[in-house]
């Protein structure tokens, strides 16, 4: 027996069959909609504690941010008035 065929032998055997689909998926499609990807800088300490947020309400860092600063942007509203937003 050849290395060749034993090769391919054990590839098939250890080899995970791809999911059948009909579309490629790809980062937009697994962004929710009407989202933007956005790079921040952060203090060092400050990203610690929002990883640490993050770790113990069993979410993204992502998602505590987004949350904060929709209760920032919630509660300036309110003091300021309503921004008008076009997307």
């Amino acid at each position: 027996m050849s290395k060749k065929t034993i090769a391919e032998g054990l590839n098939g055997l250890l080899a995970t069959p791809a999911p059948e689909t009909t579309q490629a998926p790809t980062v937009a499609n697994n962004k929710p909609a009407a989202t933007k990807q956005v790079t921040y800088n952060l203090n060092a300490e400050l990203l610690e504690r929002v990883r640490y947020v993050a770790f113990f309400s069993h979410k993204k860092n992502n998602a505590i941010v987004a949350e904060a600063l929709e209760k920032f942007v919630t509660e300036w509203e309110q003091a300021n008035g309503k921004i008008p937003v076009t997307l």
